[in-house]
């Protein structure tokens, strides 16, 4: 009986870490929504300034483009997914917050 040895390759180990990466910022990017929509409609009672109408569509974008990002790696278009990832969650959301939140 021979003893069968499932290594990874290079491609694959980056995959998985991709599908990783994308599905966290999904589920941060849900949460974030969750938590902004909950504040502004439960706790304001819908009466919110503009940082909450800026910051509420930038976790929508988060979400979405997590949720595109995770299908575009599953479907090997790796280095699309990847860079979607990181523009639309780790350049622009902190960038608008920055320039939304500093005159609040």
């Amino acid at each position: 009986m021979t003893e069968q040895h499932h290594s990874t390759t290079i491609e694959e180990r980056q995959k998985i870490i991709g599908l990783w990466a994308a599905g966290i910022f999904a589920i941060i990017g849900l949460a974030f929504f969750g938590y902004s929509t909950y504040t502004l409609f439960i706790i304001q009672h819908g009466q919110g300034d503009i940082s909450d109408y800026t910051l509420l569509p930038i976790t929508i974008l988060m979400f979405v483009s997590s949720t595109i990002s995770y299908f575009l790696v599953r479907g090997n278009r790796f280095i699309l997914g990847i860079w979607l990832l990181i523009s639309t969650n780790l350049i622009i959301p902190p960038i608008l917050a920055v320039l939304v939140l500093r005159n609040v």
